[in-house]
């Protein structure tokens, strides 16, 4: 602000002394001392801190301006206004109260000299308060900038808060998964072994004595062996989360990381018997749902991907589509390249259209069961 205030006395500054140079004043020395000393105070207006020094080095400064008035050269008045309204508004907030002392001078002025006077004391004035309201609104938006940095701020430390709290409940559940399981296999696992173990040392004491005492201890070995072969089976069974809950589980952590990193929308859809996708098809298709969405990212300036997977009878029908710009004549790069290659190790094949969006559908048959006899 301090700036364009300097910027408006200079301007109004260099026209009364043009204006003096025209009239071809006398007196030449006497206008550069004044606008030596004009100078001067309104730098140290600037350079005071005190509320008080201030208004004190305007009012000399309007003095000399009044002195040069009335005994060098009338058309320096105009440098007035602006000084008195920087002097009232040290008193007073309200602009247009203030605005009245600089119009006072007007009724003691020579009457050539009030227009001027009037409009340049209008200009200037308006200027400052200008001047004064962007620098009001520039403060208080520093102060809205620093209160949201600060919520910001808040905001990361809680996530982060948030983040490692995921963290420790994700490796507590790991640390009570992990304990579950070691207290089954002591429990059921542990206990049949060592009883299994001491039966066995039995029948080893009764095989030379009595051959059917030592059969008999053996078959029940055997039995409780093979209760609890089944037992552990059954228990890895429930353990072992199914192969289509992994696979979609895996394409929705993708696609989340993906929409929330590239503020992308993404979609799954599947229909079907999910279950009957295999281990190397769940492969294909992740891998070339990676590779799809890294050719989205950078070709096609979508906003949507909707990614759907539909299990026939026959075959698996897996689509990646966008609704980017697309593209009709369509060069096979190495990431679609890849895809072929993928699915041709299944004996499946990719097709590929770019006509609304891009869509690339890959389709994988099951492998027939041969029939018995054949």
């Amino acid at each position: 602000m301090e700036n364009f205030l300097n910027l408006t006395k200079l301007v109004v500054l260099a026209y009364c002394t043009y204006e003096a140079y025209v009239c071809k004043v006398k007196n030449i020395y006497e206008i550069i001392l004044f606008i030596l000393a004009y100078i001067c105070l309104n730098t140290m207006i600037y350079l005071v801190k005190k509320s008080f020094f201030k208004v004190i080095t305007l009012s000399l400064s309007a003095v000399i301006i009044i002195l040069v008035y009335l005994n060098t050269n009338s058309i320096f008045i105009l440098l007035l206004p602006l000084n008195i309204f920087e002097i009232s508004v040290k008193f007073t907030t309200n602009f247009k109260i203030a605005a009245v002392a600089p119009v006072i001078p007007v009724f003691f002025i020579n009457t050539n000299a009030k227009v001027e006077y009037l409009f340049v004391g209008f200009l200037s004035c308006t200027i400052y308060v200008l001047l004064k309201s962007y620098s009001i609104r520039k403060s208080d938006l520093l102060k809205e900038n620093d209160v949201l940095r600060k919520k910001v701020y808040n905001t990361s430390i809680k996530l982060d808060k948030n983040l490692e709290y995921k963290k420790q409940i994700k490796y507590l559940s790991k640390l009570e998964e992990r304990n579950k399981i070691s207290q089954e296999i002591h429990d059921k696992i542990g206990h049949t072994i060592a009883g299994s173990l001491i039966q066995i040392e039995a029948a080893k004491l009764f095989l030379n004595k009595d051959t059917e005492k030592s059969k008999e201890i053996l078959d029940k070995v055997t039995n409780i062996l093979r209760v609890s072969n089944e037992e552990i089976r059954l228990s890895l069974k429930n353990i072992k989360p199914p192969l289509e809950q992994m696979g979609l589980n895996r394409i929705k952590l993708t696609l989340d990381e993906f929409s929330v990193n590239n503020d992308i929308k993404s979609n799954l859809i599947y229909t079907g018997l999910i279950e009957k996708v295999s281990h190397m098809q769940w492969r294909v298709i992740y891998d070339n749902l990676g590779e799809a969405l890294t050719n989205i990212l950078k070709y096609s300036k979508a906003t949507k991907v909707t990614v759907k997977i539909d299990v026939f009878n026959k075959f698996i029908k897996f689509e990646i589509k966008d609704n980017g710009v697309g593209e009709e004549n369509i060069k096979k790069s190495l990431g679609i390249k890849g895809m072929e290659e993928r699915c041709s190790n299944l004996h499946g094949k990719v097709i590929v259209d770019g006509s609304n969006g891009f869509s690339v559908i890959n389709i994988l048959p099951f492998e027939e069961v041969p029939k018995n006899g054949n």
